[in-house]
């Protein structure tokens, strides 16, 4: 006799399929997803009609590769065209390979935590030629695996996530690359002769925008007489030779106040083009299609190996946070302008430069300590004294 049960928001079935050659009991629990409990009772009928009928056949498990595929089709409208290329590479890249014959409801834990520590400590031989991942590549695998498994709970086909029981590998967070003033004053001599480049590095060094965000400006978003680009898009890479426009990483828009050094450059950039539609591209090829990110980057190293300077294109928004806040702009302000989605992020991934604002910080109480500095005490002359005289007297 079978049964009828509820797990979530889907309704099971269990029943007693025909036993095995040697005599063996076989319990199964199917899930009917989509069914009311009515037709879940319904369907549990019809099988056990077949199974006293002779006719039965048992279910085929559905493997772990299928249901990607499944998954993948169904995600695909939910997502952005890069963001759904990168799903699939990772998937067919890494986790197709090592768990694509599994059994979807046979998978566990132990399995996705045996997989990850392989890649780990050898990596995929299919992508990675064997090397180990580093453990942010970990995460984004598990934020698609993870998202997957999610999605077939919701449809019935498991009754639990067992990614949600998974460690991972803990993310050693390396410090940002920066250059000194002097390299970057030796990098900006050679702008000079990098040709169609030349204003997306400028644009790159002035504002610490993205890479994506600088190729997607077009001239609507520069306003000459505020001093500002709006950065409302980026380029990115579908594939090598595919490029969409997409939203900003946080998907908002934000304005970046410019100095009146960029301003020149990017007015004689317009002037030399002659007359610009608003929604033409500000940093484009000869025919005024946009440029290539891949491209962008690739050119920039060898510009860097040329003249000597250890720094990637992404490090030249580092170099600009970094001298930012070292000049002692705030936190906040420098958040804002490179885009991240809260300001602990930047103090973060900058924390290495903190430690400089600090000093500055200790030196000036060391001079409001000794009476040497000024208090905003509001309007009472004698407060500054009172506190002076309840610190401790430095020897």
């Amino acid at each position: 006799m079978g049964s009828v049960y509820k797990k979530g928001n889907c309704w099971y079935i269990r029943y007693d399929a025909p036993r095995t050659i040697d005599g063996k009991r076989r319990q199964i629990a199917k899930a009917c997803a989509g069914m009311t409990k009515k037709q879940a009772g319904q369907h549990l009928q019809e099988i056990e009609c077949q199974i006293t009928r002779g006719d039965y056949q048992t279910p085929k498990q559905q493997r772990l590769e299928t249901f990607f595929d499944e998954w993948l089709t169904h995600a695909r409208g939910g997502l952005e065209a890069s963001t759904f290329a990168n799903y699939g590479l990772l998937i067919h890249a890494h986790i197709i390979p090592a768990l694509g014959t599994y059994p979807l409801d046979k998978l566990t834990p132990l399995d996705i935590q045996r997989f990850y520590a392989k890649l780990q400590q050898a990596g995929s031989n299919r992508n990675s030629k064997g090397k180990p991942l580093s453990a942010k590549s970990i995460k984004n695998i598990h934020a698609i695996l993870h998202k997957a498994l999610a999605q077939a709970v919701r449809w019935g086909l498991l009754a639990k996530n067992p990614a949600d029981a998974v460690d991972l590998p803990r993310r050693q967070r390396t410090e940002m690359k920066a250059i000194t003033n002097d390299e970057l004053l030796r990098l900006m001599g050679a702008i000079e002769d990098i040709g169609k480049w030349r204003i997306p590095l400028l644009i790159a060094i002035g504002t610490g925008m993205r890479r994506g965000e600088i190729l997607a400006l077009q001239w609507q978003d520069y306003n000459q007489d505020q001093r500002l680009l709006v950065v409302r898009r980026a380029l990115s890479h579908v594939t090598t030779h595919k490029i969409v426009v997409k939203g900003t990483k946080t998907g908002r828009v934000r304005v970046v106040t410019l100095n009146n050094s960029l301003v020149e450059v990017l007015n004689q950039h317009r002037d030399a083009m002659a007359y610009k539609k608003p929604n033409d591209w500000i940093c484009c090829e000869e025919d005024g299609g946009h440029m290539s990110p891949h491209d962008f980057t690739k050119d920039f190293m060898r510009l860097v190996a040329r003249i000597g300077l250890d720094i990637t294109l992404h490090g030249l928004r580092h170099t600009h946070a970094t001298a930012l806040l070292a000049a002692g702009i705030p936190v906040k302000v420098i958040s804002e302008r490179l885009g991240h989605s809260s300001v602990i992020i930047t103090q973060d991934v900058y924390a290495h430069v903190l430690p400089t604002m600090q000093r500055e910080a200790a030196e000036k109480m060391e001079k409001i300590w000794k009476g040497e500095g000024i208090v905003n005490a509001g309007n009472d002359d004698n407060q500054f004294e009172n506190v002076k005289q309840r610190l401790p007297r430095l020897r």
